[in-house]
C-alpha cells in the first residue's frame, strides 16, 4: 500500500530533487559523477546527474516517485507536470518543455531535455517552489537537498474509542492555570506527539503485538513539508506493540500512514496517559445477530397530507405526551410576521390534530411542558428559569414552584427543556437540562421520586464529581420498571481548583435502578426508543458500519439484539411506543448523494419499509393509531397524517 504523499510529510523531511547551480561554479567541472543525496540519503538513479550550460540535471521522475510526488509527462501538451491537473496546462506554444509545480507554471534557468526516456531538469526554481533547501558541495561534487521537517502541532483533545466508556480529556493552553495536574497532562500530551513524530514509517501490519489501543485526537495545527501552517485537523490512532497507523478523519479522502515505533515508544506514553485518568466507565456487553436486510418495497409507497394544526410560527419545545390521556402538548414562542418574538405559552392536543392555546398565568413563560403518569404537569419557564408543578386539572391557583434555578442574576436562563415520566412509577419523572457551563447541575439528568414536587442530582454512579453532558435524549423503558436509557457524554471533575475535567463519550448508557447507576451498552451506537407489547419490553437502536445503517431491536433482557442493515442511512428513527411494530425515520438513500431526504415508513418492527416521500425535517413521533407524524422542520413542529 501507497503512503500518501501528504502523510509522508507528517514523518520524512521531504524534498524533490530538482535542483540548479551558479553557472561559475561548473564552468570548470570535469566529467566525473555527481553524486546526489535527499534528506540525507545517497539518491542513486537510472539516468545519472548531467551537466548542460553549468548547469547539474537530475531525473525528476525516479526521484519524485520515490518521494511518492505525482509527476506526469503530458506528451500533447509536452509538459512535466509535478502534482499538477493537465486541465490547467494550456496547449503549447513551441517545441519548450513546460514545467508546472502546483498548478504554477515555472520558469527554470535551463530548458528541461529528455534522456533515455527521464526528463532531467535543472530546478532552483521547482525546488524553491517546493520548500526545499540545495547546496552544492563543490569538492566532494555532491548536490544536498534538504526540506523542512513537517511538524505535527500541539494535541488539544484526546479520547479512547477501543471501549466505549473509557475516558479522555482536553488541554486550552490559552488559558493560564496553576494546576499541576493540567501541566502533567500537557506534558504527557507533548511526549506523545513527539513520539508519534519519531516513529518510522513501516508497511500495513500483518498481525497484532501485544494490546490494542483505539483513540480519537485532535490537534491544534500541523506544518505542512513546505513549512505551511494548517490549522486543526482530528485523527484516529491505532497501536499494537510497535505498530501505529494514524487515520485522518472527516475529510472526503480520508488516508492512512503506518508506523513503526521503536521501543513501543508510542504505547508507553499512551499507557503513561491512561494512567492519569479514572477507571473505564462500566461497561455491559452486548450480542449483535444477524436478520436478513430490511427491504424497500417501492410497490407500497405511502401517501401523507399535512395536518392544519393551528400552531404559531415561532420556536416549538420538545413535544410532550400525556401518558394518562394520551393528549399532545409543546411549548410555543411566537413569531410575528416581522420576526419578532412574541408571548410564550403552551399548546395542547387530545388527538395530536386539533391544537389549543392551554390556559396559565401570565407571569408564566413556558420553555418546557412535561406530564408524569398521573397527570401532574410541570413547566420550565423560559424567563427565570424556575420549574413549576401543577396537579391534573392546572389553572391559574394550582401552579406551584417547585425548583429554582440557581443563578438568578444571569441574563439568560437555561432551564429544563425536557420532562420524561416512567410509565411504570408514577411518582418518578426525569428532567433533561440544556448546557449551562456556569452552573454545573445543569449538566445532566435531575430526578424527581415524589411527582416533581422536588429534584435531586446525585451525580452519577454515587459519584457527585461525574455528571452528564450535553444528554440529547433519554427514555424510560414502558415495560421494565426503572429502566432508563440516555445518550449522552459524561464528565468527571478532576480539579476543582481550575475546573480540569475528563470525559468519557459512550454511545447509549442504561440505568436499571431509575437512574441512580449507569453502564453503557458496548456494540449500540444510537437509541431511537422503547415501547412495550404483549411479550416485555421492545427496544430500538442502531448503528451505522460505513455507509451502511443497521437497525438494531432488543426484548427485556436488553443484552441480546437483532439487527438488519436498512436500505437507507437514517438520520432519526421513531417508535410509537404503544405499538412498537410501527416505526418512521427519515434518512437518505444509498449512493445518492444529490437526492433530497425522504420519509420512510414500517409496520413489521423495521423488516420492510416503504417511502413516504421527501421528508422536510426529522422525525420525532409516530401515532400508530391516530395514523400521525410528528416531524421537526429547524425549529417547528409539523404534523402529517399517513
Amino acid at each position: 500500500m501507497k503512503t500518501p504523499r501528504r502523510w509522508m510529510a507528517w514523518i520524512l523531511s521531504m524534498g524533490m530533487v530538482v535542483t540548479v547551480f551558479p553557472g561559475s561554479t561548473y564552468a570548470s567541472a570535469s566529467s566525473s559523477s555527481i553524486s546526489l543525496e535527499v534528506n540525507g540519503q545517497v539518491v542513486r538513479t537510472d539516468v545519472p546527474p548531467s551537466m548542460k550550460e553549468g548547469r547539474v540535471l537530475v531525473p525528476l521522475r525516479w526521484v519524485a516517485e520515490a518521494l511518492e510526488a505525482k509527476v506526469h509527462w503530458d506528451s500533447e501538451k509536452r509538459a512535466v507536470l509535478i502534482d499538477t491537473d493537465a486541465g490547467l496546462v494550456p496547449a503549447p506554444q513551441g517545441r519548450a518543455i513546460g514545467l508546472w509545480v502546483d498548478g504554477r507554471k515555472l520558469t527554470p534557468d535551463a530548458a528541461p531535455v529528455l534522456s533515455k526516456g527521464r526528463t532531467l531538469v535543472s530546478v532552483r526554481v521547482v525546488a524553491e517552489a517546493l520548500g526545499a533547501k540545495v547546496e552544492w558541495n563543490a569538492k566532494e561534487r555532491t548536490v544536498t537537498i534538504s526540506r523542512p521537517q513537517a511538524a505535527l502541532g500541539q494535541i488539544a483533545y484526546i479520547q479512547w474509542r477501543e471501549q466505549a466508556g473509557n475516558w479522555g480529556f482536553s488541554r486550552h493552553p490559552e488559558y493560564v492555570s496553576p494546576s499541576e495536574l493540567e501541566r502533567r497532562q500537557a506534558e504527557a500530551l507533548d511526549r506523545l506527539q513527539a513520539a508519534i513524530g519519531r516513529a518510522a514509517p513501516a508497511a500495513p501490519p500483518t498481525g497484532t503485538e501485544g494490546e490494542r489501543l483505539v483513540l480519537d485526537l485532535s490537534i491544534q495545527e500541523r506544518y505542512d513539508d513546505k513549512g505551511a501552517r494548517i490549522e486543526g485537523g482530528s485523527y484516529r490512532l491505532t497501536v499494537s506493540g510497535p505498530h501505529v497507523a494514524l487515520e485522518e478523519l472527516y475529510t472526503q479522502t480520508p488516508a492512512t500512514i503506518y508506523l513503526r515505533s521503536a521501543g513501543e515508544e508510542v504505547l508507553r506514553e499512551l499507557e503513561a496517559i491512561r494512567a492519569m485518568l479514572p477507571s473505564p466507565f462500566p461497561e455491559r456487553a452486548a450480542t449483535l445477530k444477524s436478520a436478513p436486510d430490511a427491504a424497500l418495497k417501492e410497490a407500497a409507497a405511502i401517501s401523507i397530507r399535512s395536518v392544519e394544526t393551528g400552531l404559531p410560527d415561532g420556536w416549538h419545545g420538545e413535544l410532550a405526551i400525556d401518558p394518562e390521556s394520551g393528549g399532545y402538548a409543546v411549548a410555543a414562542l411566537e413569531r410575528s410576521a416581522s420576526g419578532a418574538e412574541g408571548a410564550s405559552n403552551v399548546w395542547f392536543s387530545e388527538d395530536g390534530a386539533d391544537w389549543r392555546r392551554m390556559e396559565l398565568p401570565e407571569t408564566l413563560a413556558p420553555a418546557a411542558i412535561g406530564f408524569a403518569a398521573d397527570g401532574v404537569r410541570l413547566i420550565s419557564d423560559r424567563v427565570d428559569g424556575h420549574v413549576y408543578r401543577s396537579d391534573a386539572g392546572g389553572g391559574s391557583p394550582a401552579w406551584e414552584r417547585v425548583w429554582e434555578y440557581p443563578l438568578p442574576e444571569a441574563i439568560y436562563k437555561y432551564p429544563p427543556v425536557r420532562f420524561i415520566p416512567d410509565l411504570r412509577n408514577a411518582k418518578r419523572i426525569y428532567a433533561t437540562f440544556a448546557h449551562d457551563t456556569r452552573m454545573p447541575t445543569s449538566d445532566g439528568l435531575f430526578r424527581s421520586e415524589d411527582g416533581g414536587k422536588s429534584w435531586t442530582w446525585g451525580g452519577v454512579n454515587g459519584d457527585d464529581r461525574m455528571s452528564f453532558s450535553w444528554p440529547e435524549r433519554v427514555w424510560a423503558d414502558p415495560g421494565t420498571p426503572g429502566r432508563v436509557f440516555a445518550e449522552t457524554d459524561v464528565s468527571i471533575l478532576l480539579s476543582e481548583q481550575t475546573y480540569n475535567v475528563a470525559f468519557a463519550q459512550p454511545d447509549v448508557l442504561v440505568s436499571e435502578d431509575g437512574g441512580l447507576h449507569w453502564s453503557a451498552i458496548e456494540g449500540v451506537e444510537r437509541f431511537y426508543g422503547a415501547g412495550a407489547d404483549a411479550s416485555g419490553s421492545v427496544l430500538i437502536g442502531g448503528r451505522t458500519e460505513g455507509a451502511d445503517a443497521y437497525l438494531a431491536t432488543a426484548g427485556a433482557d436488553a443484552a441480546v439484539w437483532t439487527e438488519r442493515r436498512l436500505p437507507f442511512r437514517a438520520d432519526r428513527i421513531a417508535v410509537d411506543p404503544a405499538a412498537p411494530d410501527t416505526l418512521a425515520a427519515t434518512g437518505q438513500r444509498p449512493g445518492e448523494a444529490s437526492r433530497e431526504p425522504e420519509l420512510f415508513l414500517s409496520f413489521d418492527r423495521g423488516a420492510t419499509w416503504a417511502s413516504a416521500g421527501t421528508a422536510s425535517g426529522a422525525v420525532e413521533h409516530v401515532d400508530a393509531e391516530a395514523r400521525l407524524l410528528f416531524i421537526r422542520d429547524l425549529y417547528e413542529l409539523k404534523v402529517f397524517r399517513y
